[in-house]
């Protein structure tokens, strides 16, 4: 995951570090970040694949004002989404 989220987002950081950064950041600051990337997502009525490059100036402003690298916030939001489908087949 951590190579797919830098090929993604463009960023040099290496997976080791990738990995770090994500474990440092707090459940409060993931589900706040991941609702912020979902609605522009969302917004655009298409799947995070194809809806990325439409919002890629929006995440990368989300991960500057949280003093994050845009991998380690693909990362976060990847995880919260896969979270998200995960509930929605338990109910």
């Amino acid at each position: 995951m951590a190579e797919i989220a830098r090929l993604v987002t463009d960023s040099k950081l290496s997976n080791q570090e990738i990995l770090i950064f994500v474990g440092e950041v707090d459940q409060g600051t993931r589900d706040k970040v991941s609702l912020e990337i979902d609605l522009m997502v969302k917004e655009r009525k298409l799947p995070i694949g194809e809806a990325f490059p439409l919002v890629r100036d929006g995440f990368n402003q989300i991960a500057m004002d949280n003093n994050m690298d845009q991998a380690v916030l693909f990362w976060i939001y990847m995880d919260w989404l896969n979270k998200q489908v995960i509930r929605v087949k338990i109910r």
